[in-house]
């Protein structure tokens, strides 16, 4: 998986951990306090481009590793308006939102990491259905994976190898409390929104670890919203 040690990610990390094998890819090591959630970790910045990314994956391929699974977690955000959209933020956030999930599962898919029935999970947001203001390179980035994974899931198909994407609604992550778009008073107001409540990171987990099962068997080239009912709202 990537971006297990913060957010959502660690909650899917907790919840996996007690019954499966976890690699984790990041950029540094996992902090000691998660170090016993995986088995293996390996250091990629998933920014650093395609060839880097196969050399990593190559590693654990020479290793010999095969997975079940891959979910992928990783993900920034920048909250501008179009007219201070920064190039240098759209490149970083479309390389490390969309196109290293690309290449991670291009490259897991030619080397074989995944074997045959493995499940693929990538975490989207409701802002690709639904962007707001402020949120035109975010948004971008995840209609872009959401409709990969329609693609990719027709493609593995003859693998039986299942590929899904999961959009959240607004949870208090910390990538989500490091902007300053989000005050307390917008994200009181946002809450109201959510008809079943404030979303919380376990709801995401739990539904991963549905993906990730044999219970999942047959469902592939979906995008699921799991938002407590936010979509309901005009």
């Amino acid at each position: 998986m990537t971006g297990g040690t913060s957010g959502i990610g660690l909650s899917i990390a907790q919840s996996l951990a007690k019954s499966h094998k976890l690699v984790n890819i990041t950029r540094s090591k996992p902090d000691k306090s998660v170090l016993h959630l995986f088995s293996g970790s390996l250091e990629l910045d998933l920014r650093s481009g395609e060839q880097k990314i196969k050399e990593a994956l190559q590693k654990l391929k020479d290793s010999g590793e095969e997975f079940t699974g891959f979910v992928s977690c990783s993900g920034m955000q920048k909250i501008a308006p179009i007219t201070n959209v920064r190039e240098s933020d759209l490149l970083d956030l479309f390389q490390l939102n969309l196109f290293s999930n690309v290449f991670l599962l291009k490259n897991m898919l030619r080397l074989r990491l995944l074997v045959d029935g493995a499940s693929v999970v990538f975490l989207s947001s409701i802002s690709a259905e639904r962007p707001d203001i402020g949120m035109a390179a975010y948004s971008m980035t995840k209609a872009a994976i959401d409709n990969f994974v329609k693609v990719a899931a027709s493609e593995c198909a003859d693998r039986n190898i299942r590929v899904n994407s999961i959009r959240p609604g607004l949870i208090a992550t910390p990538m989500i409390m490091k902007e300053r778009a989000y005050t307390k008073d917008f994200l009181d107001a946002e809450k109201l929104k959510y008809k079943l409540g404030a979303g919380k990171e376990e709801y995401v987990a739990d539904l991963v670890k549905f993906l990730i099962s044999v219970e999942s068997c047959w469902i592939t080239g979906q995008n699921i919203t799991v938002d407590g009912g936010r979509n309901l709202n005009i």
